[in-house]
């Protein structure tokens, strides 16, 4: 082989590699955001819900209170979520009623 064609091997060698390496930077660096991002909305899910609980214990409250106030035995119980089998918490509100404290179904 030419030392011409050696060179310009050598030459395309070392521009490629420096693109490759500018590449991997820039993945990197999508990559940092794309786990900031994930970040982000796990902790936009979790307010959400800590918002959505906090009403769902207001309305449980002022429930229970008036059913007590008119001398019922039965209260409510609503669940804003419940934890799946997989250890994934899902957003699904579910009411129980409770006579005299034991769960008589939703």
């Amino acid at each position: 082989a030419s030392p011409d064609l050696i060179q310009s091997l050598k030459d395309t060698l070392r521009e490629t590699r420096g693109k490759s390496n500018e590449a991997a930077g820039r993945k990197t660096a999508v990559d940092a955001r794309v786990r900031a991002l994930e970040i982000q909305r796990e902790r936009f899910v979790q307010f959400k819900t800590y918002l959505a609980n906090t009403k769902i214990e207001a309305l449980s409250r002022i429930t229970n209170e008036f059913l007590q106030n008119i001398g019922s035995d039965i209260r409510i119980r609503f669940d804003g979520y419940t934890i799946l089998k997989s250890g994934k918490v899902r957003e699904k509100i579910s009411i129980s009623l409770l006579r005299d404290g034991m769960d008589c179904g939703s």
